[in-house]
């Protein structure tokens, strides 16, 4: 009885994985190519504007061709037009900047090709009101090495909360994203006696359980962009027009030394928090959440459009603004994996 089920499912499982395999002959029409507009504006910048060609779906490449001499002009709040200077590879850039919200609108025109345009409200920054934490110590503890790795102590390992407290604007739907990232600066000695700075960063380690993310998300959940910055994006739909904090999670550590064990070969490193809470348009938002949804779905779903705004072509023009803030976490002993201090 058991062989004859197992030779069943390997029968069903045939079936379907072979089904999968096949060929269906696309005998419709093939649509001609549009222009692609993507800009992505941040207020009292230069404006750079890439413009590209469509592609079939069914196209073997998997690289889009850039519109080279494509005339492309720019206004500000219905001001007479500035005309890009194209700069190679498909980018045209603006002499000009726009500031927090002005309306920019887009046109782009290259022939045998529809002329397209698009129109975006450059978005203002947001203020953070503050950034508090909360220590939560944990049971785990470690040994600390000095660099000859003798031990020299121990640390006691905690989960650091962070609640990100900001005001929304009620007058109008917003909408967010949030960054963060541990800037690790550690110190190495070579053997002439020289010490040396090494900056890193990672993310690795960050939880994300705020309610405005749907569920907890951490950096290890979906590989590259497709997840773990475009899922960072939600709306004031929870919290519009009041104070919000938004909270997410990460570990550190307590280091404790024994008795005259101190290191003294080298500065302490340290550890901080970089965060970016960004503001983003409507449509750079929408664009966004489609991309990520289309990047992350299964095997049987439907496929999802990728949100545009630009009329008679596709791509983006979008704005978003960044608020950024930084403070410290602790002192890191890079050879060791241990902190001490700020406890």
């Amino acid at each position: 009885m058991k062989s004859s089920l197992i030779k069943y499912i390997v029968i069903v499982l045939t079936v379907v994985f072979s089904s999968c395999e096949k060929v269906i002959d696309f005998d419709g029409k093939i649509p001609d190519p549009m222009l692609v507009v993507n800009c992505v504006i941040v207020p009292d910048s230069v404006i750079t504007v890439h413009l590209t060609r469509s592609k079939f779906f069914l196209s073997k490449s998997y690289e889009f061709t850039n519109v080279e001499n494509a005339t492309v002009n720019m206004y500000i709040n219905n001001s007479e037009p500035e005309e890009l200077e194209y700069m190679g590879d498909g980018v045209y850039q603006s002499a000009k900047t726009a500031k927090a919200n002005d309306i920019v609108k887009i046109t782009a025109e290259k022939a045998g090709l529809n002329s397209v345009e698009s129109e975006v409200i450059v978005q203002p920054m947001i203020t953070i009101l503050s950034v508090d934490t909360t220590w939560v110590s944990t049971e785990y503890t470690g040994p600390i090495y000095d660099s000859l790795y003798n031990e020299i102590g121990k640390s006691t390992y905690a989960k650091v909360n962070v609640r990100v407290r900001f005001k929304d604007d009620g007058n109008e739907q917003n909408y967010y994203q949030l960054f963060v990232q541990k800037r690790t600066t550690d110190y190495y000695k070579v053997k002439t006696g020289e010490i040396y700075e090494q900056v890193l960063y990672n993310s690795w380690d960050i939880e994300y359980d705020d309610v405005v993310f749907g569920n907890t998300q951490s950096e290890t959940d979906i590989l590259g962009l497709s997840g773990n910055e475009l899922n960072r994006s939600f709306s004031d739909e929870l919290f519009n027009g009041k104070e919000y904090s938004l909270s997410f999670s990460t570990m550190a550590s307590k280091t404790e030394y024994f008795d005259g064990k101190t290191p003294t070969d080298k500065p302490a490193g340290k550890e901080d928090i970089e965060i970016s809470l960004n503001r983003l348009s409507k449509s750079y938002y929408l664009y966004l959440r489609s991309a990520n949804a289309s990047m992350n779905v299964d095997f049987f779903s439907e496929p999802v459009q990728v949100y545009s705004n630009v009329k008679d072509g596709l791509g983006i023009l979008g704005s978003y603004t960044t608020t950024f803030k930084q403070f410290y976490l602790g002192e890191f002993l890079g050879y060791s994996g241990g902190y001490y201090g700020n406890y």
